[in-house]
């Protein structure tokens, strides 16, 4: 523990303490060399293994070159043994205190702060490092509005030739609510920080932390983790969806890549689900062919999808002969992407029911769909 006026390696001069965690101690100091006002990180934990993974966090942060990560100055040991990071002050508050201080905040402006840190993850990724614990209180919003992803204590140097390689011995698993099973149990990647920038989205938009991955997964019964929206019904549906899918539990479930989020977060940001967004709903009202089209064509069949939420929807499959066993007021899912007249254009359809699915055959003609429906006439 450091006091102000605290004088390290004869020339950082202690002004403040930061934060304090179990593994480390945050300082405001001034570089009495140059004025420059710093942040100075103290390892507290002097066991062999806690010493080398703090000398890989000061390696790893050493490499990085990108805004969205605090620059490093200095990494030094004083003799006592003592081991310090000397890097970029990052004037702001997390957002963990933005949420403490103002409730769940608003999607567009946390959309804005959220694809920053993507893309510093995906810069971290491409390095093959994982972060392994982005949380609310890692990410510092400044008064410019820059997003900055600070603490790479337990970040883990991946080879994507191997992804099952273990993690460091005797490294910390990370924070409960915001790390993924597989960071309890081996064979983190880059979908395993993909888990976490979907439960700090949870935690913005609901003011609530999501229940740990071990909750989830092994206790009888499991806990659920509860729908965003039920906890703020201003959240987007185009939103919840995107947090439902980051959080799966199996990581296979999940979103593989930042660039994949990235382009997710890009499309909600402009107002329209992403591709293969998928809805559930009602069929109010079946149209005739080519009702949205351009053009009259007997492969265009199109109906009106009434969703759960009460939005009525143009729709429009093509291809195929519009399923004979749907009718008003049957119970679907479609998965598909908007066009330019805000028509979904249905890449997969799924009658509830029998709960058989359709997707397009764009080879095929009218009648030879029509006995394939009818089971005259194998796929």
């Amino acid at each position: 523990m450091h006091n102000p006026g605290d004088i390290l390696s004869q020339r950082y001069r202690i002004e403040e303490q930061l934060g304090q965690g179990g593994f480390g101690t945050v300082y405001k100091a001034r570089d009495r060399t140059n004025n420059r006002v710093c942040a100075v990180k103290e390892n507290t934990e002097n066991d062999p293994s806690a010493r080398k993974q703090f000398e890989r966090e000061a390696s790893i942060l050493k490499g990085l070159r990108h805004q969205n990560f605090p620059e490093v100055f200095n990494f030094f040991v004083e003799p006592n043994s003592q081991q310090y990071i000397v890097m970029e002050f990052v004037k702001g508050d997390n957002l963990r205190t933005l949420v403490q201080q103002q409730g769940a905040l608003p999607e567009s402006q946390v959309l804005g702060w959220m694809d920053q840190i993507c893309d510093a993850l995906a810069y971290l990724h491409h390095h093959n490092v994982i972060h392994r614990d982005v949380k609310h209180a890692n990410i510092i919003i400044t008064p410019t509005g820059r997003a900055v992803l600070v603490d790479l204590g337990i970040a883990k140097i991946y080879d994507p030739q191997n992804p099952l390689t273990p993690t460091t011995a005797g490294s910390r698993i990370g924070t409960p609510g915001f790390a993924p099973l597989e960071q309890y149990t081996g064979g983190t990647g880059p979908c395993s920080d993909v888990y976490a920038v979907g439960a700090t989205l949870y935690f913005c938009l609901t003011g609530q932390v999501p229940p740990d991955a071990l909750l989830r997964a092994n206790v009888s019964p499991p806990t659920p983790l509860v729908p965003p929206r039920q906890l703020n019904p201003k959240i987007s549906l185009d939103m919840e969806a995107f947090i439902l899918k980051t959080m799966a539990m199996p990581k296979n479930d999940r979103y593989q890549t930042m660039q994949e989020v990235r382009g997710v977060l890009d499309a909600i940001q402009g107002g329209k689900p992403p591709p293969g967004t998928r809805f559930t709903g009602t069929i109010q009202q079946l149209g005739r062919p080519g009702l949205y089209s351009s053009g009259y064509s007997r492969r265009h069949y199109s109906f009106l999808l009434v969703t759960q939420t009460g939005t009525k929807m143009p729709c429009e499959l093509k291809g195929y002969l519009l399923p004979l066993v749907l009718f008003n007021g049957a119970s679907v899912t479609v998965d598909g992407a908007f066009d330019g007249n805000n028509v979904l254009q249905v890449t997969k359809l799924t009658d509830l029911q029998t709960q058989r699915g359709w997707t397009p055959k764009p080879t095929l003609g009218r009648w030879e769909q029509l006995k394939i429906e009818l089971g005259l006439m194998k796929p």
